[in-house]
């Protein structure tokens, strides 16, 4: 994608989210051009989601194909938010990460994501913790071990499910849908979000 901007620090949250969302949808959801219709917190949320966002993208461009990069950046993302939200909780990172899911993302999103993973060709994960636990495992294992190479997202010109690598997980969600579905969440917790 194209920018007027080439620094994280000049991201602007709404020309960046008009990438991924028409400016119909936006005010749906509660966002004006100026985001000025935000607490201090729901904006600190909104610029944290294009700042990453905006980071992941330019990985991309280094890193085609290698969805765990971009998966464990989704996964930051939320991390930060919640950071944000929860400011005041210990909790630790994957139980972040679940509560905001939990809290924040619509239902149609989560039964998207619950039922784009399955066992094999037939067997869909049991319970939308198992997804949120796959991600958790994408995340730590390329923040921790440098594993990139084992998982991967439908390719964005196929139709063809893909599994990961050493595992029968198989994948029917393409990593543009996964990105929409996190900036959903987020854009809902920034919206909700009111100054302490």
């Amino acid at each position: 994608m194209k920018y007027d901007w080439e620094h994280i620090a000049n991201v602007k949250p709404y020309p960046y989210l008009l990438n991924y969302f028409s400016q119909k949808e936006l005010q749906e959801k509660g966002i004006d051009k100026d985001i000025s219709l935000l607490s201090e917190r729901g904006k600190k949320i909104l610029k944290t989601v294009c700042r990453f966002g905006f980071i992941s993208e330019k990985l991309e461009l280094y890193s085609k194909g290698r969805d765990s990069m971009q998966i464990l950046f989704m996964i930051m993302i939320l991390e930060s938010v919640g950071k944000i939200i929860y400011e005041k909780e210990v909790l630790g990172s994957k139980e972040i990460i679940k509560k905001v899911f939990k809290e924040f993302i619509s239902d149609d999103d989560r039964e998207i994501l619950s039922t784009s993973f399955k066992y094999g060709k037939k067997t869909a994960f049991k319970s939308f913790d198992e997804v949120i636990d796959l991600f958790y495992k994408i995340r730590c294992e390329f923040a921790h071990e440098l594993e990139y190479l084992n998982f991967s997202l439908m390719n964005e010109n196929s139709s063809t499910p893909t599994s990961m690598k050493g595992s029968n997980v198989i994948s029917h969600i393409k990593l543009s849908k996964f990105r929409k579905i996190i900036y959903n969440t987020c854009i809902k917790a920034a919206v909700k979000m009111e100054d302490k």
